[in-house]
């Protein structure tokens, strides 16, 4: 009879487990469903985490074309990247940092994430099934995982025979102890001797036996995922180069195997973070691993990383994919070997309420004029934000869009640095500089301006302006520049001219976000300080000499182009 109640009691536990995993399983599709394609998605991942492995990466890797530190914060690219982010897993986030940071514009490959896109769009089941398996790889350190295929990892651990011996006589101990009650004293001294042993290889070994778990977990979630990449047609390539790694990495998944819980990732459930941290002092499981690992985790470093990539990949194409849905005009970008930069209603996507505009060039660069916050600068990042979304993954917040591959550099948001003593000016003449070094190979850029040395007197600013500018349009691309020193329109040759404008109407100004065609007939400086309160004076004055002053200035036909 009391048997028949331990089994009952034993088949109720392993239902109770079941139905409560089937539960959070529903529960958790169920959050997928509600979070597909929502518009409004703002990641809160840490950022130093989503860029470590394009930072280990880029130190081995030469790429044609990558985004600078300065032109991603310029184009405000990580408030892009916090929108893109649907992502699952830290190897998806790392993945889709290192595909916005290089984005190359490869046509085949953007157009593969294109067309996968598409399928994940369409079938809703084998894309949730996909992202629920991702779940599995999301805890707080796999961010570090790429530690052990990126670096070189440290030498063999001295004397491992003694790392086995230990362990093993506590487990006789823990054996013997109902019918040898002294044999717990034994287990004691044990467990202390194993933890100054733990202690003295932590420091040394932490970065990388810490995140073996990780890598186990996401070696066990790649055999699951290779078997639900056969369910779509379109990654049977990749599906083939994925079971070849895996079948490389069959003898790492077995020496991995004993590590079944975290090793101190912080999860929720602290009590079982507790445990296991105390099991692995007493019985060197993660020491242990490592040295039987360690051979294998140096020769199938490549495999490793190029599971890691394929992993990555997916789930950073289905975030993206969930982004792409939930724009309100979206399109495929057309990459041509043409020169020719040309948009249809093409719009900025981090804004609310976008005004779209258009834009066609082939051979002249563009000079931006226009009122303050008329809306030049916000029309330069839109122009490096589709480019960047165009050669990373194919496609544009537009109506249509035939670009040009380029390099996309930008000098937009310049600031004193106060910690090297450089001042405004100075921290300016060093990043145009790094744009002109930049465009000296023979790969074409998009080099985006505004307000160019802003920081000094007008004279030499525009004298600097006008030499740079030209200089940067002789190559093989685009100068896109916004300024308020007209002057610059008699200067420049081959530059088209482009402007916004604002209008005031009952004593408040209004902008429309519109592009014309010319330069700004407009001025709205003066205007605002009539708007708050200046002296009437001050306010006439100003306009009569502005009125002087704008004589100089040559009439540009309705093309915007500059008469001779």
């Amino acid at each position: 009879m009391g048997i028949i109640w331990i089994a009952g009691i034993f088949a109720a536990a392993v239902l109770i487990f079941f139905l409560n995993k089937l539960y959070r399983n529903r529960k958790l599709i169920s959050k997928i469903e509600q979070e597909w394609g929502w518009h409004y998605h703002v990641s809160d991942v840490n950022m130093v985490e989503a860029s470590h492995y394009f930072d280990l990466w880029k130190e081995t890797n030469n790429v044609d074309i990558s985004i600078d530190h300065a032109t991603w914060n310029d184009l405000e690219l990580n408030a892009i990247y916090r929108r893109l982010d649907h992502c699952q897993s830290m190897p998806g986030r790392q993945m889709l940092y290192r595909l916005m940071r290089t984005p190359d514009g490869k046509s085949e490959k953007v157009s593969f994430y294109n067309d996968l896109m598409d399928l994940l769009v369409g079938k809703k089941e084998i894309r949730n099934n996909l992202q629920v398996l991702l779940r599995r790889i999301n805890s707080d350190h796999m961010w570090y995982v790429s530690q052990i295929f990126m670096r070189d990892l440290p030498g063999k651990v001295a004397n491992p025979f003694f790392f086995r011996i230990t362990p093993f006589l506590a487990i006789c101990c823990i054996i013997a102890a109902p019918f040898y009650l002294p044999s717990l004293l034994g287990l004691l001294i044990i467990g202390f001797v194993n933890t100054i042993i733990h202690q003295m290889y932590k420091k040394e070994l932490f970065v990388y036996s810490g995140s073996l778990s990780d890598l186990r977990n996401l070696l066990f979630t790649a055999d699951k995922i290779q078997s639900w990449m056969n369910q779509v047609e379109i990654l049977s390539e990749e599906q083939k180069h994925l079971a070849d790694d895996m079948k490389q990495l069959k003898s790492l998944k077995k020496l991995l195997r004993p590590l079944t819980l975290s090793t101190g990732t912080g999860s929720a459930n602290e009590v079982a973070d507790l445990f296991n941290e105390y099991m692995n002092r007493v019985f060197l499981i993660d020491v242990n691993v490592y040295v039987r690992a360690h051979d294998d985790l140096r020769v199938y470093r490549n495999e490793i990383q190029r599971v890691f990539e394929t992993i990555g990949m997916l789930d950073a194409v289905t975030a993206v994919a969930s982004f792409r849905a939930g724009l309100p005009q979206w399109c495929r970008a057309s990459l041509t070997s043409n020169h020719k930069l040309e948009y249809k209603q093409v719009y900025n996507p981090l804004l609310d309420e976008p005004v779209a505009n258009d834009i066609s060039l082939s051979r002249d660069s563009v000079l931006l004029t226009g009122s303050n916050m008329s809306g030049k600068s916000t029309f330069i990042r839109t122009l490096g934000i589709n480019q960047v979304l165009a050669q990373s993954f194919g496609f544009c917040c537009a109506e249509q869009a035939e670009l040009s591959v380029l390099g996309i550099a930008a000098s937009i948001r310049n600031e004193d640095d106060l910690l090297s003593g450089k001042s405004f000016y100075q921290t300016e003449v060093e990043r145009v500089k790094q744009l002109l070094d930049q465009v000296q190979g023979d790969q074409p850029f998009m080099i985006l301006l505004d307000e160019i040395f802003r920081g000094t007197n007008t004279i030499e600013r525009i004298a600097a302006s006008k030499e740079v500018l030209a200089y940067l349009s002789n190559y093989n691309g685009w100068v896109i520049a916004a300024t308020h020193d007209l002057e610059l329109i008699d200067l420049l040759d081959h530059f088209r001219m482009f402007h916004f404008r604002e209008f005031v109407e009952d004593g408040d100004m209004r902008f429309d976000y519109k592009l014309r065609t010319g330069p700004a007939s407009t001025r709205n400086a003066i205007a605002v300080l009539e708007l708050s309160g200046y002296p009437e004076s001050i306010v006439k004055n100003a306009l009569s000499l502005a009125e002087i002053l704008e004589d100089r200035y040559q009439p540009i036909n309705s093309n915007g182009i500059k008469n001779e």
